[in-house]
């Protein structure tokens, strides 16, 4: 009797520290879910490439000034809401922007020969709705984002082609996906960092040239692509 009760004494104690410490992992467990953030806002920026191809048949000038006009930067602003630890839904703007200018060219327009200056200043906006994914490592210090959507892209180019004034503007839908990987900074900001792919193709624009106004519609080997993908980094808000 007295051995078993020895061997009772020896052995609840770590019976009940076995059990504190499931007890305690459990609440932390628990605590941690309650602790994970379902609203996130991001703002990001970087720089940003259009895809489109140059025509062969344009000449070197004409080609540099396209290729320089490829190239421009890119912001985003998404608001997302998790429904758990891994997935939710949010809305994205992004936006690419390009800008450039030549002076003291030679070139032809609209069967006329000038010189002079030519710019164009090109925004692509994006607003879309999206699937969201984000994947914590084990110690919550850092994840995994990833995004999937369709939204509504436009168009706007503000051109200047010696004298002529020249404004175009389009609209139509696209899909975008990115993905990125965050690093805690504090308990609410993190540090992002990734890549943004946007997809849309204009087959109509208005085209509005020193105040007259006309629709433009391409046939199929004319339509223009605006595809982009961005290179960003910037900072997420979670609450």
């Amino acid at each position: 009797m007295k051995l078993k009760f020895i061997l009772l004494f020896c052995v609840l104690p770590f019976f009940l520290f076995s059990q504190e410490e499931q007890d305690t992992s459990l609440v932390t467990s628990k605590k941690q879910q309650r602790e994970i953030p379902r609203f996130a806002i991001t703002a990001t920026g970087g720089l940003s490439w259009r895809l489109a191809d140059v025509n062969p048949d344009e000449n070197s000038l004409t080609k540099a000034y396209i290729k320089d006009l490829k190239s421009g930067n890119g912001f985003e602003i998404t608001a997302k809401y998790f429904f758990n630890s891994k997935f939710g839904v949010g809305l994205k703007y992004n936006s690419h922007l390009s800008k450039v200018r030549y002076d003291n060219m030679y070139f032809s327009y609209n069967n006329q020969n000038y010189f002079g200056t030519v710019s164009d200043d090109i925004s692509i906006n994006t607003i879309a709705v999206t699937f969201s994914g984000r994947f914590y490592n084990r110690q919550k210090t850092g994840y995994f984002t990833f995004d999937g959507g369709i939204g509504l892209m436009t168009y706007k180019d503000d051109s200047k082609i010696a004298t002529n004034m020249i404004n175009i503007k389009g609209n139509t839908m696209g899909f975008n996906v990115s993905a990125g990987v965050g690093v805690n900074i504090t308990r609410n900001v993190s540090l992002v960092i990734g890549l943004n792919f946007l997809n849309g193709t204009l087959s109509q624009y208005d085209v509005t040239e020193n105040g007259i106004k006309q629709r433009v519609t391409l046939s199929e080997n004319e339509y223009q692509s605006l595809s982009h993908i961005d290179v960003f980094e910037g900072l997420v808000f979670t609450f």
